[in-house]
């Protein structure tokens, strides 16, 4: 997807009973996804006079909302299946895991009927805003 500003918009869902550190390590693995995954979403790094690169941030809001277990597993699925989102789920399992092989290896072995009962620890959607707006308009910030 090619982000385009004022068009799309971009947020992060947690699950509202995790714990700090645990929130923190969902909304920072689902940030560093979004970054990977959407075309335009940061700018160019920036070198200033000292010679210090830093490296290109988020140019967009990035708003990080909590929601219960049942309120995440629904605009999971509404957004996956609209098909107007990036849709980036991030589970209690992979949070589990010690390895990115390891998640990938207890992942493989999940059934289609049961991927839709893993735990989400968070979700991150870009999107069209008015669809955000409809998914996550009743949601808090997360405090």
């Amino acid at each position: 997807m090619y982000f385009e500003p004022g068009f799309h918009k971009s947020t992060i869902l947690i699950e509202d009973n995790l714990s700090v550190g645990l929130a923190v390590n969902s909304a920072s693995v689902i940030g560093v996804s979004i970054g990977k995954l959407i075309e335009n979403i940061t700018g160019d790094d920036f070198n200033e006079r000292e010679k210090m690169v830093y490296p290109g941030m988020l140019t967009t809001p990035l708003p990080i909302l909590k929601a219960s277990q049942l309120e995440l597993l629904s605009i999971f699925l509404q957004a996956r299946s609209d098909g107007l989102c990036i849709v980036i789920p991030f589970s209690k399992l992979a949070q589990s895991c010690k390895t990115y092989n390891e998640y990938c290896e207890k992942l493989s072995i999940v059934d289609k009927e049961s991927i839709e009962n893993i735990e989400l620890s968070g979700v991150g959607l870009v999107g069209p805003e008015d669809t955000l707006e409809e998914l996550t308009g009743s949601l808090e910030l997360y405090d």
